[in-house]
């Protein structure tokens, strides 16, 4: 009867230690311990085997525990941009371009204090440069290090469209003409990217850049039909090579890539014949894709990845979780640190 007992109490140490994830005590209860871990392996396994994961995933709902608002005034504001430490924010209500400090809680504008009109902003990871455009096709670097010379200095960087910036601020990607231009600095040309290098029939739009500045990605038009079809290239610095990765049917660049910081992975959007929109990771070390949405009930787009590659945020029309009860897009992340299990 003391027996009984005793190993009646075992037992139920063991599954106190088991719901505690405590293996290593679990080991010390002898073959009761191992028997019911084993119990509980067959259990997860079976679990696993009637709900397999998909190469689709499901993203999930983040909760803010606190929203700050950082703009002001009665004018939309539009395109807020942050740089990779979280340090600042840089965002264009009605073509002014203003820059956040979330240290001090300063919002300053750094624009030309004119009648021009500013837009697009791109800040450099750790804060110190932003690049922005006016309504004539000219490009401007906001200086924003401290320790520099030139701190809070304005210079102009040459001709473009949509520019954007390197992680360390070295080198600035503009699309010109049809084709993409690489600039430093001192606005000096370093490269120039023409439709024939990339095998695109019309012009080359939307240009992202790496945080480490060696890889480049955008949209090749098939068309004079800014509207119509195209491919997504990426060219890499390192080794001069430009290859096509992806293709759209319709919109072709209505939405820029996003790249990895070290230049690992790519997401962007595709339409099929008929506009409908979902999203794309890309292995650029394997050149594959490696994850997908599909859901026919709504589309995804203007996906954006962190820059460790471990979370992809876009908006969709489609109801991807069970939780999305009403009738307007929603914003997602998913998960992709694993992603053949996002």
């Amino acid at each position: 009867m003391l027996q009984q007992h005793h190993h009646q109490q075992q037992q139920q140490r063991c599954r106190r230690l088991l719901e505690q994830g405590n293996a290593p005590e679990l080991q010390q209860q002898g073959i009761v311990g191992q028997r019911l871990r084993r119990q509980q392996q067959q259990q997860q396994q079976q679990q696993q085997q009637e709900n397999p994961t998909t190469t689709t995933g499901t993203p999930f709902v983040v909760n803010p525990p606190t929203v700050t608002k950082i703009s002001s005034g009665t004018g939309d504001h539009f395109g807020p941009v942050m740089s990779a430490d979280g340090a600042f924010v840089t965002y264009d209500p009605d073509g002014v371009i203003y820059l956040f400090d979330r240290k001090t809680g300063a919002t300053i504008t750094i624009s030309p204090a004119d009648d021009g009109t500013y837009t697009q902003p791109s800040i450099s990871s750790d804060g110190r440069f932003v690049v922005y455009q006016d309504a004539n096709g000219h490009v401007f670097l906001y200086n924003n290090d401290a320790s520099s010379a030139q701190y809070k200095t304005t210079a102009p960087i040459g001709v473009g469209t949509s520019p954007v910036i390197s992680g360390d601020g070295s080198r600035i990607v503009v699309a010109h003409d049809g084709n993409i231009v690489i600039y430093d600095q001192q606005g000096h040309v370093l490269s120039t990217i023409t439709p024939a290098d990339a095998g695109a029939a019309v012009s080359l739009v939307k240009p992202v850049v790496s945080a480490d500045g060696h890889v480049i990605s955008f949209w090749g038009a098939d068309s004079a039909n800014a509207d119509g079809p195209g491919h997504l290239y990426v060219y890499d610095q390192s080794t001069g090579t430009i290859s096509a990765i992806a293709s759209s049917a319709q919109h072709v660049g209505a939405s820029a890539a996003s790249i990895s910081a070290d230049g690992h992975y790519v997401v962007y959007q595709s339409a099929d014949a008929g506009g409908h929109t979902e999203i794309y990771l890309y292995d650029l070390h394997t050149n594959q894709v490696l994850f997908h949405t599909a859901n026919a009930s709504g589309g995804s787009y203007n996906p954006v990845i962190s820059p460790d590659g471990h979370f992809i945020i876009f908006a969709s029309d489609a109801k991807l979780t069970s939780s999305d009860s009403n009738e307007v897009a929603d914003t997602y992340v998913v998960d992709v640190s694993d992603p053949a299990h996002p």
